[in-house]
């Protein structure tokens, strides 16, 4: 998306300004954007290393760790597992089903959604309730039958004008929670403190709302985290990417990269740091192991825009205002007012042109791989501000 905008200065010098947020192409150079773009989560990335390759025999599934039944879910921890059908639970154990009662703090309240997850030893559950015209969604963890609310009722972290279910996944000390509306919100709990991630889940990749639920594979150098639909006619797959710090820095949708949005649902999980994918299609199951093999990073790639300025002006100066973390590769960005002389520039220091009767605007965006095949800059947005003279 482009806005032009216009801000006199003086009597012959004006200032411009151009957008983009990469939610399309239109105003990049289709033969010189050799980066990956996510249309989805709308950034570039250097392109995934992703597959799905067919398995046989004893998956995670065998073992009911996670299981999609009709409109039942369910999760188990050793020989216990947690039910959630129709918004009601139930607690399977030594062949025995008893009905777990809801939290006695929400009995009172408009109940919307009743969700279920687990981290390693304890199950979550996510409650929404609507209040005059607001959805909150209220986590709880479960230990036994005993509910601990983890966030403050009323300073939870998901509130929203959209109906949505929450998910969750990861260890005890490092987990993520999601809430799957029509825009989506998620927060990462790490040793306490908790992180904002909602930025990662806009109005496309969550395709309308989903039941979300989340796998965390931790690896020699970084942890990856999925984040995957359990609501059936809506398959989803996205992958949460780290920087070298262990900040989450980066999303990918890999629904469609990876064919998964001609299933009919999917379901994750794992073991031995292993992700197996179950997909079902008109009653017919099939298991698949997730090959995530990072970034593909053997040579330099490139972000380049068409000519930005469309006014009967000369270009005398710009400055580039990326947003992008850097990870995993050498950045450099050079513009050019008549797309011959190109000129390296820093982000958010001003450059006047050598040639001011220059009559066009471009910029380009230079990404050199180095590091873990893990890590990959996360390029969201670019706003250039301009001089111009008219003619």
């Amino acid at each position: 998306m482009s806005s032009p905008l216009f801000v006199f200065e003086d009597r012959d010098i004006r200032q411009a300004s151009f957008g983009d947020t990469f939610s399309g192409r239109g105003w990049l150079q289709a033969e010189k954007t050799t980066l990956y773009h996510d249309t989805s989560i709308t950034a570039f990335t250097f392109p995934p290393r992703v597959q799905l390759k067919p398995v046989e025999g004893r998956t995670p599934f065998s073992s009911s760790s996670v299981s999609l039944q009709g409109s039942q879910v369910s999760f188990c921890i050793e020989i216990s597992c947690l039910r959630n059908e129709a918004n009601t639970l139930t607690i399977e154990e030594n062949g025995t089903n008893r009905p777990l009662a809801l939290p006695e703090s929400v009995r009172s309240e408009t109940v919307r959604a009743v969700s279920i997850g687990r981290l390693k030893t304890k199950w979550m559950v996510g409650i929404t309730v609507k209040t005059e015209g607001m959805y909150r969604g209220l986590v709880f963890s479960l230990s036994g039958e005993t509910f601990t609310e983890v966030f403050n009722g009323e300073t939870t972290p998901f509130v929203s004008p959209y109906s949505g279910a929450l998910g969750f996944g990861g260890d005890d000390r490092d987990w993520i929670a999601v809430y799957g509306g029509y825009k989506g919100m998620a927060v990462r709990v790490k040793s306490g403190e908790i992180i904002n991630l909602s930025h990662f889940l806009g109005i496309r990749p969550m395709k309308d709302g989903f039941y979300p639920s989340v796998v965390r594979v931790p690896s020699r150098e970084l942890t990856h985290w999925y984040l995957f639909s359990l609501s059936r006619a809506n398959p989803r797959l996205i992958k949460l990417f780290e920087n070298q710090e262990g900040d989450i820095s980066g999303a990918l949708d890999l629904t469609a990269l990876l064919g998964l949005d001609r299933f009919e649902s999917v379901a994750l999980a794992s073991e031995r740091n292993r992700v197996f994918a179950l997909t079902r299609e008109g009653g017919r199951e099939e298991m698949f192991e997730l090959i995530d093999n990072g970034f593909e990073k053997t040579k330099k790639l490139e972000a380049a825009s068409e000519n930005i300025n469309h006014y009967p002006a000369e270009v005398r100066g710009v400055t580039l205002s990326p947003v992008l973390s850097r990870d995993g590769a050498e950045t450099q960005f050079s513009v050019s007012n008549d797309g011959i002389a190109w000129y390296t520039v820093f982000p958010e220091k001003p450059f006047i042109f050598p040639d001011a009767h220059g009559r066009s605007l471009f910029w380009r965006a230079e990404f050199t791989p180095r590091g873990s095949v893990s890590l990959s800059p996360f390029f969201t947005e670019i706003t250039v501000s301009y001089k111009v003279k008219f003619l």
